[in-house]
């Protein structure tokens, strides 16, 4: 069982290339975004993306729930994107709510989304550790 799942992870060599030049690509693009983006810009659709967010929360969510049910592996995949999720709509809440009543109910919403956020990524994590554990026996 070992050999298959050491088989299974062996990744080519082209995926750390890739995932490390899209790294060092970052650093520059960061750079550059940190000087020339203005720190105040209204947007067309704010209604959209923040319903399409919650909307890929929601979709997340169902399906870690299903996952959850049927006692599946894949729960760790699910799990992470509702960790993920939670913690990016946390932040861009936080970071775009106007002072005073609207960044007191992005701060209320973050207290309910960063712990359920790190239920998630405890729950992949340990749902990960359980399928290595059961394939090393």
């Amino acid at each position: 069982m070992r050999a298959k799942l050491d088989r299974a992870l062996k990744m080519p060599g082209w995926v750390s290339v890739l995932y490390g030049a899209m790294a060092v690509g970052l650093v520059p693009w960061i750079g550059f975004l940190a000087a020339s983006l203005p720190s105040r810009h209204v947007s067309h659709h704010w209604d959209l993306a923040w319903t399409g967010m919650d909307i890929g929360i929601l979709a997340a969510v169902v399906a870690t729930t299903l996952l959850a049910l049927r006692r599946s592996g894949w729960v760790v995949i699910s799990a992470t994107v509702v960790f993920t999720l939670l913690m990016t709509d946390a932040w861009f809440d936080v970071l775009t709510a106007r002072p005073g009543q609207q960044l007191a109910d992005a701060l209320g919403a973050a207290m309910i989304e960063l712990p359920l956020a790190i239920v998630s990524l405890w729950l992949a994590q340990n749902v990960a550790k359980a399928l290595l554990n059961a394939t090393r026996r």
